[in-house]
């Protein structure tokens, strides 16, 4: 008997139906992601109508993650060991019947209660929709039905707020929960009939003690984050969560490597593959998570919009994460895992970037531009990336491998928020502060608190003061928001490159044993094309949509900027769009040794290396640094050569 049985439908039944249980799949992760998000547009409405104090209203949040992120790595063991579908519809009756009840919930703390049971059910659902793929679709069909659940798992995170804005603005707040006993029902149908059984047949006893240990790590460290912001994060509540959950994880991770039979297996982290894709995932939903808490104000008080335009406004997203699993599921089978994960980091990396630029007068163009890059990239990244985890797991460990990952996503994402708010109420306050004086006590208090006491405060004062208020007050808020992406940018672009460099992006030797890892030269030659291609992307951004803060990239070089705009802002804005796709797609051809890309890159660098030379003899005082840099660059390139030709020749 193997380790890992499988009660399969006969072979004609799963040809023809296992599509359908990818469908039920899919609308299990789109149910837990939407619900993460639909409390953004839905607070205030739950604060009317359940009388929630601002303390209640974060536990109505706060409970869902906690007990979500506290319960994954035992969910998915137990579904190891139980069976992977019986757990699955065990939490989805769990998930379904708290959504009824919570629908119907009369005070703040029944629905606090009933969102934690909510949670226990995300828990068990979302590492098993995953997991039970490899038993249902070939190694050759895997990637496509890993991108098909991921692509939508992760449109529930725009389609809250929308949905959640439509459903307030034509029902009862319980509508918010109430929707999704019909999407449970379909769901548990389609599994039930179309997804095999399997589990662990030789799995040795439950590690309840790691059990225990790990939910009391994860709830704890998860905690301290979501607190921290309000309490203060040297506050006794968030270092005693901090250090009593870091003190717990230190103890669970000593037991699993000492036990004979740990909850789960901690070397999977010594596999690159696996710790390099469970990074990247984390590393997006930190992003992605921080960034959809911190736009929706932007929406709703700066640009004016109600729940259900915010959530229109978030389109754009939905389209690119489409987009980016269409090409993800092209470029994979060409160019490989690695490549295609790290430029999706890249691609979310210039989103984000884009998105910081927004200002009170930016309109919603730019806006929508930085949103469906972002999309695009999440879209190329994340399903990516949980495909490689899949392909990394032994058969007996698919819950508690996708479950591991999942933890540590969630508690990336529950940093997101913290950090990445923190930033932002930081700059907001520094902005702010000075400009409040004359008003009482109260109301100063109000409008530090945040964007949405600022415009209360604003509303409640006479012309022309309010209006000076609001505009002080948004002004701060878009600072910080900038800071805010453009650190999310980083971290992104910095797990690229650092992803570039790993063996994520290298054949290994099982697959391809004749052909050799990147030289160091031409590593670093990738990543200056790269981040050179980013900022072209960006400069020519700042052409086409002038009166932002890209505009300070151009300080570098004034001259440079003065014959652009001689030529035609807009015009040579799209000249440097182009400029730096052609970069990005030359740098993908070097990384997967194609002779074109050899030489179109060293055309680019002659070309702009005589175009440097010429303006440094002309007297431009900015080729001082861009000559010597070009011609560095192109006495590397051609160092390469050699390296380049014998890895494309043993190439098979």
């Amino acid at each position: 008997m193997t380790k890992t049985d499988t009660d399969r439908p006969a072979p004609e039944t799963t040809s023809r139906l296992r599509w359908a249980g990818l469908t039920a799949l899919g609308l299990s992760g789109l149910l837990i992601a939407l619900d993460s998000t639909i409390l953004f547009t839905a607070l205030p409405t739950l604060s009317a109508r359940l009388g929630a104090s601002t303390t209640q209203l974060q536990w109505i949040s706060a409970a869902y993650t906690l007990a979500w992120a506290g319960l994954l790595l035992p969910a998915g063991v137990l579904g190891d060991r139980l069976g992977r579908r019986r757990v699955l519809l065990f939490g989805l009756f769990l998930f379904g019947a708290s959504s009824v009840l919570a629908s119907r919930a009369t005070s703040a703390d029944q629905l606090i209660a009933l969102r934690a049971a909510m949670g226990a059910g995300a828990a068990v659902i979302l590492p098993l929709t995953l997991s039970v793929l490899p038993t249902m679709f070939s190694e050759e069909e895997r990637p496509r039905a890993v991108t098909l659940t991921a692509v939508a798992t992760f449109l529930g995170l725009p389609l809250g707020p929308l949905i959640a804005g439509w459903l307030l603005t034509h029902y009862e707040w319980g509508s918010i929960f109430l929707i999704n006993a019909p999407v449970v029902a379909l769901a548990l149908v389609g599994i039930w009939l179309f997804v095999p059984e399997s589990r662990d047949s030789a799995a040795p006893r439950l590690d309840w003690i790691g059990a225990v240990l790990a939910v009391a790590a994860v709830v704890g460290i998860v905690y301290a984050i979501i607190v921290g912001p309000t309490d203060g994060w040297t506050s006794v509540s968030v270092l005693t969560g901090l250090v009593g959950g870091g003190a717990v994880l230190i103890a669970f991770v000593a037991r699993e490597l000492r036990t004979s039979a740990p909850l789960v297996d901690l070397h999977l982290f010594s596999n690159p593959r696996f710790t390099w894709s469970t990074i990247a995932f984390g590393a997006v939903g930190f992003a992605m998570t921080g960034v959809m808490f911190i736009v929706t104000p932007y929406f709703q008080i700066i640009q004016g919009t109600d729940a259900q335009g915010t959530g229109i406004r978030l389109l754009p997203m939905i389209g690119g994460l489409v987009l980016g699993g269409l090409i993800g599921d092209r470029l994979i089978a060409k160019a490989g895992p690695g490549v295609t994960i790290a430029s999706g980091l890249f691609a979310a990396s210039l989103g984000l970037a884009v998105l910081s630029q927004a200002r009170t007068d930016t309109g919603y163009g730019l806006v929508a531009v930085g949103l469906g890059v972002l999309g695009v990239g999440i879209g190329l990244a994340l399903p990516t990336a949980l495909d490689t985890i899949l392909g990394t797991l032994p058969p007996a460990m698919l819950g508690a491998g996708n479950a591991l990952t999942r933890t540590v996503q969630q508690v990336a994402a529950s940093l997101g928020v913290a950090i990445l708010g923190s930033i932002l109420n930081g700059v907001y306050r520094a902005g702010i502060d000075g400009h409040i004086n004359g008003l009482p006590a109260p109301s100063q208090a109000a409008a530090q608190a945040s964007l949405a006491g600022a415009a209360a405060i604003a509303h409640s004062l006479p012309a022309p003061v309010n209006a000076a208020l609001l505009k002080t007050a948004s002004d701060a808020y878009v600072r910080g928001m900038a800071d805010a992406t453009l650190l999310s940018a980083a971290i992104l672009m910095v797990v690229a490159i650092l992803a570039l460099r790993s063996q994520l992006v290298r054949v290994s030797a099982d697959e391809r044993p004749t052909r050799a890892g990147a030289p160091p030269s031409l590593v670093v030659l990738i990543v200056i094309l790269f981040g050179a291609a980013v900022f072209a992307l960006v400069a020519g951004l700042s052409l086409v949509w002038p009166g932002t803060t890209l505009d300070a990239l151009w300080n570098l070089n004034p001259t440079a900027r003065t014959e652009f705009l001689m030529v035609g802002g807009r015009l040579a804005g799209l000249l440097l769009l182009c400029v730096g796709v052609f970069g990005s797609v030359a740098a993908v051809g070097l990384l997967k040794r194609q002779t074109w890309a050899w030489w179109l890159v060293l055309l680019l660098l002659v070309l702009v290396g005589m175009v440097n030379v010429i303006r440094f003899l002309a007297g431009d005082p900015g080729e001082l640094f861009g000559t010597p840099f070009t011609l560095g660059l192109l006495w590397l390139h051609v160092h390469t050569r050699k390296s380049f030709k014998r890895l494309a020749v043993r190439q098979p």
